[in-house]
């Protein structure tokens, strides 16, 4: 892939903020519940890149996630969370029986992300039946602190740490993947693992494999010790998705019924026991309305009520995974906007990290999948004008102008530009004056598109009211020059007789003047 200039700039800068004193203090801590980048407050918007390294597994010869990590950062994308291991066991089976190449095929990937300048967040047993399956035990064994599935944890915990510690890449240590939702189920029985011999499985599953929040509680536990034995600093999280509307009951009852917002905060507190020191939540467009009994709970409600945890807590709130669904919530444009949505309640409340799902995963193209050409390529800009206003100085333009990202989508601007056209005229005078005079309809018209408003746009959309043009029919308005040459004759008519009226009477009162 071909560096620009301005890549090459950016990458310069987010690699040199991660060198420096990286052996004797990481850049990102916790401190009294705040995430720490340098010492100073941090929030940001990264990307889900979940096989930039299984990939690499899967076929040793595929570099392709090189190219990936390059487009990220051409896109400013700061981090990426990722699945730092194998889902299926045969995918695993390398760290034990080849562990230099295993090793080998992870540092090409973490050398990347150091000199692109992107951070890293490794889920370190992404499937919660990988290890169980590969050492022969079942999922159970998560919460036996003699087991070979803690005894592996601990081993290979200890070699990624080891490894890595010193990389300025390395944001955050992660447990897994949404282990929270498949504990203390009331029909457990039809939530088994699948059984895929061929890549590693057994070939049968018992009540043994159902998994409950003790034993979860256990595994995360053990890891995180692991983990700041030899990490003193590093944030330290579950990887976890948000509780299920239930879970409290569901363990403490094995029913369905609601959690209230205590409840709620009770199972994150639970989930994530000491010396995790991060929050993880993930939510997609189903926990609308799904909360509390309350069919209005939105995503704003959600965060605030996790960000209430979070203060309570002393850990600050890691958005593990967002984003929208094209075949489940309702198409591609019904997901774009359950995006905007969730971008507007991120922008309204304190999170310290999120991550969009997913970036270039082939299984989910037709999805979820975002890459830079295709039609999802807009949230790769939605991440990069976020970032820049989070980390914008009050007096810079990246600043909030009251626009809710919907009605930015609708006009097709640019979500934090205070004045997209250049003409120094802001978007939202522009939004405001077309308003009053119902162009929202207009702008909605499919002669638009999603197009930018130019200056040449605007001015033609004003002529267009001011000669009685339909607005709603851009066929009907008037050219942009055929309207400057209308007006240059209707002012230019008055401009002439006054100049002409001057013009004689200046030379009347030469004309006293001279003769006598």
């Amino acid at each position: 892939m071909r560096v620009t200039f301005a890549y090459a700039v950016v990458a310069a800068i987010f690699f040199a903020s991660f060198c420096g004193e990286a052996n004797e203090s990481p850049p990102f801590t916790v401190q009294d519940g705040i995430l720490l980048r340098d010492g100073e407050p941090y929030q940001a918007v990264g990307m889900n890149y979940f096989n930039v390294f299984y990939r690499r597994i899967q076929d040793p010869e595929d570099t392709t996630y090189r190219d990936g990590l390059e487009t990220l950062a051409e896109h400013e994308i700061p981090f990426i969370r990722f699945m730092a291991t194998g889902f299926w066991p045969v995918y695993l089976q390398m760290y034990v029986d080849d562990p230099d190449q295993f090793f080998e095929l992870r540092d090409g990937v973490v050398e990347a992300a150091e000199e692109l300048g992107i951070g890293l967040i490794p889920s370190l047993f992404w499937y919660n039946a990988c290890v169980p399956d590969l050492v022969g035990e079942p999922r159970s064994a998560w919460g036996d602190l003699e087991s070979e599935t803690i005894a592996f944890m601990r081993q290979y915990t200890q070699d990624i740490v080891t490894r890595y510690l010193d990389s300025p890449a390395i944001w955050v240590w992660e447990f897994g993947n949404e282990y929270d939702l498949s504990i203390d189920l009331p029909n457990a029985e039809d939530h088994r693992p699948p059984i895929w011999p061929s890549l590693g499985t057994p070939d049968e599953r018992s009540e043994a494999d159902d998994l409950t929040r003790e034993m979860v509680i256990t595994a995360f536990a053990e890891f995180a010790d692991t983990v700041r034995a030899i990490d003193p600093y590093r944030p330290i999280t579950s990887g976890n998705s948000i509780p299920r509307p239930g879970l409290y009951h569901m363990t403490n009852e094995g029913t369905w019924t609601k959690d209230t917002p205590e409840q709620f905060k009770i199972n994150l507190d639970e989930l994530h026991p000491n010396p995790m020191d991060m929050l993880s939540i993930h939510v997609y467009p189903q926990v609308k309305g799904n909360y509390f009994n309350d069919p209005d709970v939105s995503y704003q409600d959600l965060f605030e009520i996790s960000l209430e945890a979070s203060e309570e807590l002393g850990k600050p709130l890691f958005i593990g995974e967002f984003g929208a669904s094209s075949n489940v919530d309702g198409g591609i444009e019904a997901a774009r906007e359950e995006v905007f949505q969730v971008f507007d309640a991120l922008m309204a409340t304190d999170f310290s990290l999120a991550a969009y799902w997913v970036f270039d995963l082939p299984q989910q193209t037709e999805d979820h999948s975002v890459t830079a050409d295709n039609e999802r390529a807009y949230v790769l800009e939605l991440i990069r004008d976020t970032n820049r206003h989070l980390w914008a100085e009050p007096d810079e333009s990246y600043s909030d102008d009251g626009w809710t990202y919907q009605e930015k989508m609708d006009w097709g601007l640019d979500p934090f530009s205070a004045d997209t056209s250049g003409d120094g005229i802001p978007d939202r005078w522009i939004y405001e004056h077309f308003a009053d005079q119902d162009w929202v309809a207009m702008a909605r018209n499919p002669a638009f598109g999603e197009t930018m408003l130019d200056t040449e746009t605007e001015f033609t959309m004003h002529m267009a009211f001011e000669t009685g043009s339909d607005p709603n029919d851009p066929g009907t308005w008037p050219t942009h020059l055929s309207v400057l040459s209308m007006n240059g004759i209707m002012l230019g008519i008055p401009f002439c007789l006054l100049l002409a009226l001057a013009a004689r009477q200046i030379f009347r009162r030469q004309n006293i003047q001279v003769v006598p």
